[in-house]
Order: C-alpha cells, then structure tokens, then sequence
C-alpha cells in the first residue's frame, strides 16, 4: 500500500478500502497514494473503526479488552497461523493524516 505498483493517477471516482489501513506501516503515505488515485471531486469510503480491534468475545457479548487509545503494532496469529502485525490507529488518527495532505 505504500508504492503505487504501476496504477496510473487520478484513475477512480471511488476507492473503497475494508480494513486495509491496518496493514499499512505508512498511514500518511498510504493516504497520499489513495488521494492521487482519485480523480478530482472522487471519493475515498473507508469502512472500518479502530475501536473494533480493541474488542473480545467473552462468550456473551463484546467487551472493551484493551484500551482504545493504545496505538502501534499489534501482534497476532489469526492468519492461518502465521504471525501478523497489525497497526491500531484511534480515529482521530485517520483523520489528522487524511487533512494534513
């Protein structure tokens, strides 16, 4: 997400991203490459919420399990078993690098 790998600028109306972000180790860059992507007037849909990391299954309903204002590489092994990390991010975040461009 952080080189473009060939897609030429200003190509889409619409880039829609489902829990993408938190792959990118570059938010502002990756951020960057999605803005000249887009066509002027285009539209960038995120569908995803930072609070949604912090939340566990206690058998009943979901609670808050770790804070939701912890941001950095979060560790885990739900990827067909292979360790992953991904980066929590607070919404403010998401934000704050969008506007900054």
């Amino acid at each position: 997400m952080e080189v473009n790998p060939g897609i030429p600028l200003g190509s889409f109306d619409l880039v829609f991203s489902i829990y993408g972000l938190g792959w990118t180790t570059d938010l502002p860059g990756t951020l960057a490459l999605v803005a000249d992507y887009l066509r002027p007037g285009g539209l960038f849909l995120l569908s995803e919420h930072p609070a949604y990391s912090c939340l566990a299954w206690d058998g009943k309903q979901y609670v808050m399990a770790e804070p939701y204002g912890a941001e950095g590489g979060t560790g885990h092994t739900s990827w067909k078993g292979v360790p992953i990390v991904i980066q929590r991010r607070t919404l403010g975040a998401f934000i704050i690098k969008a506007r900054k461009r």
